[in-house]
């Protein structure tokens, strides 16, 4: 768990530890704004398109670092790059999506 500090069971000490819980809490924290988003119906606002670029900025940014770094040879995965790709599409795709300013009622 992240949280604890450690990924993937592996337990990690000092500076690394404390890295690792930082992007547990923001994860966690990005799941929540997507929570919040949905259940408080601000999906089809700008609110929405706002929450969309937030998450797509998040992911396009985890896939371009991991892309850059696989690269360069530094990873020899491309695991998380494509773990992060398809939900980079999703929300930019989503974030670009005309919505009206105000959201319209449905029947």
């Amino acid at each position: 768990m992240k949280i604890r500090g450690r990924y993937e069971g592996q337990a990690v000490a000092g500076p690394e530890a404390k890295f690792i819980r930082h992007h547990g809490v923001a994860l966690l924290a990005l799941a929540i704004l997507g929570g919040l988003v949905w259940w408080r119906k601000l999906v089809e606002t700008e609110t929405g398109r706002l929450a969309s670029t937030v998450l797509f900025a998040f992911h396009g940014g985890a896939a371009a670092v991991h892309a850059h770094a696989w690269v360069a040879g530094s990873v020899k995965s491309a695991a998380t790059f494509a773990m992060h790709l398809p939900f980079a599409i999703g929300f930019l795709l989503d974030a670009l999506c005309i919505r009206p300013a105000v959201p319209t009622k449905r029947p």
